[in-house]
């Protein structure tokens, strides 16, 4: 991902003579990589920008560095995290300001190639939307590669596989775009399909589209009465970081609630980001004890500073989840991540030897992403903070944050991780809205929060025509 990174913030320097850039898995803004509307979005123990300095880079191994210079850098990086601390997980211009690459999409001059997995739960996938979103705005040639993987390139030399791309080599793909766009060879690179996507239901079937927008939305509301309380007793919930997608998609809890359509009777394709709409309230929690913060997975203490009012000086992340899940009565085959941390797709390897690389390189295996057999499907998912009312899609608009007060209801828009996902007939969706999420729970904290039911709705941009459906708590 930082080779991913790196191309697109040069990119949006306007530096003189960058012909094209092929960025895979990149970030086109590290505020909203490491938090979502005010929350924390990352994982735990990487929260602090010095640490992803500091584990991504190699001049801390450089032996002919000083003593002093091993200190400056230290230093700095310990500068770094008294800045972020003061921010919170709040959108701060003048700290994560010059990390906002798509905020100079005018000044991009060249092409790109750029390549996502759509279960990649690293690098979100709302960063190569953003970038997709800057590449229209500066009018160049771009585009999109999206795959069924995690976080990986289509050919990974480092584990000796790599994926067909609609049947072709994924780096002979990369060669003929490289040498289109720096050798001027004729080779119809231009030409590929704006997006081109791996079905999720079948990843032998690749589908085109002519653009990453759409044309229509379907509309998904609950009119249930009522209000719905959810808390943060994970215990209570019977929940944990090994069981939470497990749980919370397949049934309501005290930590939890579902809003399920009845099943669908044709296909329905999502493609682009669902905004979901709700009036909340905080019900319960002690506010000047910062909710009484638990280190439930063991960051360090700096990093836990993150998140607390004496640090920040204001009220912040009390949070909400959101999951957009394809749910049925029946187990059916999907693609999904297989470990606690959301990492990890397994492979099966189709025929040894079939990634070809030529002259006296070593062939790697190709390969598919290994299915697992379960009722439900985790498409896409969201994280917000309660203290963030006006946040929405661009992170500069959760610079603003509220302290709450109980039983004051305030609007929520919050806008789930951009996905490309057709739901097959027979299956419903599912929204769920939680609290905290154990995977990724940097400060547990104790608090409920209430939810008017009639105010849920989910406004959800699909590639045709499709009718408008209610939700209903399950």
């Amino acid at each position: 991902s930082y080779a991913g990174t790196m191309p697109f913030a040069v990119a949006t320097t306007g530096v003189e003579g960058l012909k094209t850039i092929v960025p895979v898995a990149g970030i086109s803004d590290w505020y909203s990589q490491q938090n979502m509307q005010g929350a924390q979005r990352y994982w735990p123990k990487e929260m602090l920008n010095s640490y992803l300095a500091y584990y991504c880079s190699s001049r801390y191994h450089d032996e002919t560095l000083s003593e002093k210079q091993l200190d400056d850098m230290a230093a700095f990086h310990h500068e770094l995290s008294l800045r972020q601390l003061k921010c919170g997980f709040d959108y701060d211009a003048k700290f994560w300001g010059s990390g906002n690459y798509r905020l100079h999409a005018d000044k991009i001059r060249c092409s790109a190639l750029i390549v996502q997995g759509l279960n990649d739960e690293n690098v979100s996938t709302k960063q190569f939307e953003m970038m997709v979103k800057a590449f229209q705005k500066s009018g160049q040639t771009y585009k999109t590669i999206l795959h069924q993987g995690p976080h990986i390139t289509p050919t990974m030399p480092n584990k000796n596989y790599g994926i067909l791309i609609d049947g072709k080599f994924y780096d002979d793909i990369v060669n003929e775009w490289i040498s289109h766009y720096l050798y001027g060879v004729e080779n119809h690179a231009e030409e590929m399909p704006e997006v081109l996507v791996q079905m999720n239901y079948d990843q032998k079937k690749w589908e085109a589209s002519d653009s990453w927008d759409t044309d229509h939305t379907m509309k998904m509301e609950c009119t249930g009465k009522g209000v719905t309380v959810i808390d943060t007793d994970w215990e209570r919930a019977g929940i944990s970081a090994d069981n939470f997608d497990d749980v919370t998609a397949q049934t309501s809890t005290n930590m939890t609630q579902r809003f399920v359509t009845a099943p669908f009777e044709e296909s329905v394709t999502i493609q682009g980001t669902v905004c979901l709409n709700i009036k909340a309230a905080l019900k319960d929690g002690d506010a000047a004890a910062d909710f009484h913060p638990e280190n439930r997975n063991d960051a360090d203490t700096l990093t836990m500073q993150l998140g607390v009012s004496k640090v920040s000086g204001k009220m912040d992340d009390i949070e909400i989840a959101v999951l957009l899940c394809d749910v049925c009565d029946e187990e059916f085959d999907s693609i999904q991540t297989v470990d606690p941390e959301r990492n990890v797709i397994p492979v099966v390897t189709v025929k040894e030897g079939g990634i070809v690389n030529g002259g006296d390189l070593p062939a790697f295996n190709e390969a598919e992403f290994a299915t697992v057999h379960k009722k439900y499907r985790v498409i896409t998912r969201a994280f917000a903070d309660l203290c963030n009312p006006e946040a929405g899609y661009e992170p500069e608009t959760a610079t603003n944050s509220i302290e709450l007060k109980k039983g004051e209801y305030h609007d929520y828009h919050i806008y789930l991780n951009a996905t490309r996902y057709t739901v097959q007939p027979g299956h419903s969706l599912a929204i769920v809205i939680a609290t905290e999420d154990p995977v990724n729970c940097l400060i547990h904290k104790t608090y409920s929060v209430e939810i008017e039911n009639n105010s849920v709705c989910a406004v959800v941009p699909v590639t045709k025509a499709t009718k408008d459906c209610t939700l209903n708590l399950k």
